[in-house]
């Protein structure tokens, strides 16, 4: 069981294929997009409402770029214009900063309108949105539409948010996806629906058995840089 890891978002490769379906929520410049399009040259859906970004977007083989924010709803909703950190509809940097109106759509609107019948991979990076995405989605989406869930929660930005993240991994849990935190906190969080992806014991160990070795190299990596100081 092979887990990837592309732009601080892990997911298993190894049901990603040339017939898959992979839908980019918070696309930013595009790197994401760009790797996974290079190493499998598969259809890509890639959403990304920030004016400075969306025009110089990579064009990739079977890859659309779409401006538009995710949300749990259709409409428009202000996007704060980050410049420390990526623009968001719920979190802004300080009280001056720029913003504009930018169109949003909900997850099942988007397959609707794309004729997207099924989400081999789905990438949230969505600066906080994330939340209320994963709560509007029905337990029928869930289920039936989607294989694989990466994302990063944004706990970092609003700690109080931790017990909604909480919820909403209990949920898909009940609804039989096996959920795998990478990272130190809820930056790097894995959701494998055991509906369309059969994971073994023998995976799972593999799969924790990654996730301990890249902690390893990690504070490996940062002992050594205070040693050279």
């Amino acid at each position: 069981m092979k887990v990837a890891n592309f732009c601080q978002h892990s997911f298993l490769e190894n049901y990603i294929s040339r017939s898959s379906c992979v839908v980019d929520c918070g696309v930013n410049h595009g790197e994401f997009s760009s790797s996974v399009s290079h190493k499998w040259g598969c259809t890509i859906h890639g959403l990304e409402p920030d004016p400075r970004f969306f025009p110089n977007l990579p064009k990739l083989d079977k890859c659309t770029f779409h401006q538009l924010a995710l949300a749990d709803k259709e409409g428009s909703m202000t996007l704060n214009l980050g410049q420390l950190q990526c623009s968001s509809l719920y979190y802004k940097e300080s009280n001056v900063e720029n913003h504009c109106l930018v169109e949003t759509i909900s997850l099942p609107e988007f397959c609707r309108v794309n004729n997207i019948e099924k989400i081999d991979l789905l990438k949230l990076d969505v600066e906080g949105a994330e939340l209320a995405v994963l709560d509007h989605l029905s337990d029928e989406f869930l289920v039936n539409r989607i294989s694989q869930i990466t994302v990063e929660f944004h706990e970092f930005l609003d700690p109080t948010v931790v017990p909604r993240i909480k919820g909403i991994i209990r949920k898909l849990k009940r609804l039989g996806f096996y959920c795998l935190i990478f990272s130190r906190t809820y930056g790097d969080v894995l959701f494998v629906n055991g509906g369309f992806i059969r994971l073994s014991s023998l995976a799972k160990l593999d799969m924790l058995f990654t996730k301990y070795e890249r902690g390893f190299f990690r504070i490996a990596k940062r002992l050594t840089s205070r040693a050279d100081k």
